[in-house]
């Protein structure tokens, strides 16, 4: 049996090491540390993670260890293996007129059974492309440009939108960030299968208005898992700020809070931060992958529950991307 006092230190030395491992990662991919001496702190960090774990919990050692989790694949308490291959340009016909911005969300917008991508392309120029093909199978058709009555000389420059049945009828509304203040609220006066938007609102439905915040980025998310969609959004123009806009309503009569700003342990680091929330450790709440302006994916792994979410350190580039 472990000596209370001798398990005291190992959980201190596991602490200075799950801070050290980032850190002597990056001396390593700079060429000042050696690999050899990298691979040696990781053994060290497991078998202290193997040791502790009966004493401590592994919730709790991987709150400690925060983006050194991940980087030693000790995050997948789901027992999740998570692995990307690396990027396809243009898959299942896809093309683009610009080189410039391109905001892409699926949804399925005809109600067939398949995603659909609904795409910001430049200046508010928003491009439809139907999926001809199947669930399993896509196969994308020309670009249709701003489809389904949506405006785009309404919309502000580069538009940043979310995609989510706001209002519980059963189709796919609108909410969107620009290049000015506020959130604009397109609804879906059409049905699931024959999408109609109505004319752009601001700022209804009691959203915020992100004041002197510029190119904010919402994403439609049941964050705190109370069976509406909340708002998760992020912010340019120097402030780096994440606000959490929460819906207190109902799915079917949202009403939204005043912002919060930076909840959850989230963190934005760079100038964008264009976030998407999936359960990718399959543990039962919602991670964050975000891309971000340097060109990485940023990923912060919830380490809280599906209803109080927390995020650990994020780390750039997980699980192959």
């Amino acid at each position: 049996m472990i000596n209370k006092n001798s398990l005291h230190r190992q959980f201190r030395r596991f602490h200075l090491l799950s801070k050290r491992i980032p850190l002597l990662i990056a001396a390593n991919a700079e060429g000042i540390l050696s690999k050899a001496s990298l691979q040696k702190a990781q053994v060290q960090l497991k078998r202290l993670f193997q040791t502790l774990s009966p004493y401590f919990g592994q919730r709790r050692l991987r709150r400690v260890l925060g983006s050194a989790a991940l980087v030693l694949g000790l995050h997948t308490a789901g027992n999740a293996q998570v692995a990307f291959t690396g990027p396809i340009s243009n898959p299942f016909g896809l093309s683009s007129n610009t080189s410039s911005f391109i905001l892409p969300k699926f949804a399925d917008m005809d109600g067939d059974g398949d995603l659909d991508i609904m795409a910001m392309q430049d200046s508010s120029a928003l491009a439809y492309y139907e999926n001809t093909g199947t669930a399993t199978n896509p196969q994308f058709a020309a670009a249709q440009w701003n489809p389904f009555n949506l405006a785009a000389d309404t919309s502000g420059n580069y538009i940043y939108f979310s995609l989510g049945d706001i209002d519980n009828d059963g189709d796919f509304d609108m909410v969107a960030g620009r290049d000015s203040t506020g959130y604009l609220y397109f609804e879906n006066i059409g049905t699931a299968f024959a999408a109609n938007f109505a004319p752009p609102v601001l700022d209804t439905l009691g959203l915020d208005s992100a004041s002197g915040s510029y190119y904010s980025t919402p994403t439609l998310v049941d964050i705190d898992s109370d069976g509406d969609l909340d708002i998760v959004s992020g912010t340019y123009y120097g402030a780096k700020i994440i606000h959490y806009v929460e819906n207190t309503g109902t799915a079917s009569n949202p009403h939204f809070e005043p912002r919060v700003n930076n909840p959850f342990g989230l963190v934005m680091l760079t100038d964008y931060w264009l976030p998407a929330f999936a359960d990718l450790d399959r543990d039962g709440d919602l991670d964050v992958m975000a891309g971000v302006d340097n060109g990485n994916f940023f990923f912060q792994e919830n380490v809280g529950t599906a209803s109080s979410p927390l995020f650990v350190a994020g780390v750039n580039n997980p699980f192959g991307t």
